[in-house]
């Protein structure tokens, strides 16, 4: 049986290298270890697995979008718009996710007071 897999995303390479390698060392026995250099091949990759029926066990990505312009990481929700939330439909296609995104709809309402203290 084929190990899970760590999957890793980070647009420095640098950093991405450093992921790969702390994962490996500490985790390496059990899991493979992979890495991409972007948001677009990390999918391209999901999608692969997907087909092969590998088991993901972690999905690590990094954390500011591309171009993103400010000091602050994004908010909880926050799309790649600084300022512009996203929860329920917008984030995923199915119909099923109505009821979901009613519930999370109240989550971005305090980052979007946050958001508007500092503009």
């Amino acid at each position: 049986m084929a190990k899970p897999i760590m999957l890793s995303v980070d647009d420095d390479s640098d950093v991405l290298r450093t992921i790969e390698r702390d994962l490996r060392s500490q985790y390496g026995a059990d899991y493979r270890v992979i890495g991409s250099d972007s948001p677009e091949k990390a999918l391209d990759l999901l999608k692969q697995m997907r087909v092969r029926n590998d088991s993901v066990a972690l999905l690590l990505a990094d954390q500011r979008p591309k171009g993103w312009a400010l000091e602050r990481d994004p908010f909880l929700l926050e799309t790649n718009v600084p300022g512009l939330f996203a929860v329920g439909d917008v984030r995923h296609g199915s119909v099923k996710r109505v009821a979901s995104g009613v519930g999370e709809g109240s989550v971005p309402v305090q980052f979007i007071h946050r958001y508007l203290s500092k503009v």
